[in-house]
């Protein structure tokens, strides 16, 4: 069985991470930057299959990243997420395989990093050995990002004794630490 695909989600606003962790956490391994430094060490360390980067960042923006990744020629197919208007010019020539602007909604952020996975190399290399078959999984909702921020990975709910316990998905964040 081939394993999830591992995306990077690169991005200051912590409460935007949450978000994506809530929202699509059931459907790859998520791996968190809030800084483009810490991304570059992350894509270093390891097999990652899509970056979803923001633009603007402190310590090192997501265009220092894009100017890392083509000096290290990097294959790493990137998805731009920012605010700023016209990112139609930015990444050419380099791993930029699509753009999103914020605020998106979850089904089109799902829609850009499954095409994305298609052209990943490390993803085509594992489906070609193992025979997979293409990512399938039910669509997100249409609703923009921050409207599942309620869905947050640290609320509380009650179990069977009506005792408060962590959400299982805080554990998932304490473990992933969002640097």
């Amino acid at each position: 069985m081939m394993q999830r695909p591992v995306v990077l989600l690169v991005d200051d606003d912590e409460d935007m991470l949450e978000c994506l962790e809530v929202a699509l956490g059931a459907h790859y391994e998520l791996l968190f930057a809030t800084n483009g430094a810490r991304a570059l060490e992350l894509v270093a360390a390891g097999p990652i299959d899509v970056m979803v980067l923001d633009l603007m960042m402190p310590v090192v923006d997501g265009f220092k990243v894009l100017d890392e990744l083509a000096k290290r020629d990097s294959k790493l197919p990137v998805i731009l997420a920012s605010a700023m208007q016209g990112l139609a010019h930015i990444g050419i020539g380099r791993s930029v395989v699509d753009r999103i602007t914020k605020p998106y909604s979850l089904e089109s952020l799902q829609q850009r990093i499954d095409r994305a996975l298609e052209s990943s190399p490390s993803r085509v290399a594992a489906e070609s050995s193992a025979s997979a078959a293409r990512i399938s999984h039910p669509p997100l909702g249409a609703e923009p990002v921050d409207a599942v921020h309620a869905q947050s990975p640290r609320a509380s709910s009650e179990d069977s004794s009506g005792e408060s316990v962590a959400a299982a998905a805080d554990s998932e964040s304490i473990k992933l630490s969002l640097v």
